[in-house]
């Protein structure tokens, strides 16, 4: 949980005290000698969940987060695996073992990673639903 604690938390506390305040958290003066902040992707600044954060504590909703994210990947990897013919059950099965993997499950704390990911199936359900 290091990197949470130590990167991911004090950046996404900057870009809510941002958003709080009615301003866009581009720059970031408090790491080194001031840093760009909006454009650094690990920030999660225009990330829309994101904005979830600001209706509770960041520490306590980053469980809350999590779990949104772990049914958006199971629910996204349902929807492509139907769009494949995949029949309900199966689809059902895996879309729990996509969001319950060992590789979610142990990147958790990089929710970044974890929260990139999540969008892929949905990506292949929409490139199967297109016939691509």
């Amino acid at each position: 949980a290091g990197d949470k604690h130590k990167i991911v938390y004090p950046d996404l506390r900057f870009t809510l005290e941002e958003w709080r305040a009615g301003r866009l958290p581009h720059w970031n003066p408090h790491n080194f000698a001031g840093l760009p902040h909006a454009a650094n992707p690990l920030t999660g600044a225009w990330y829309p969940p994101n904005l979830l954060f600001l209706i509770g504590d960041p520490l306590r909703m980053f469980a809350f987060v999590h779990a949104l994210h772990a049914a958006l990947a199971a629910w996204f990897s349902f929807l492509y695996l139907r769009a494949i013919g995949t029949g309900r059950g199966a689809a059902c099965l895996g879309g729990a073992a996509f969001a319950l993997c060992g590789w979610m499950t142990a990147h958790a704390h990089l929710i970044y990673f974890v929260h990139t990911l999540v969008w892929l199936p949905l990506a292949m359900a929409s490139a199967a639903w297109v016939n691509l």
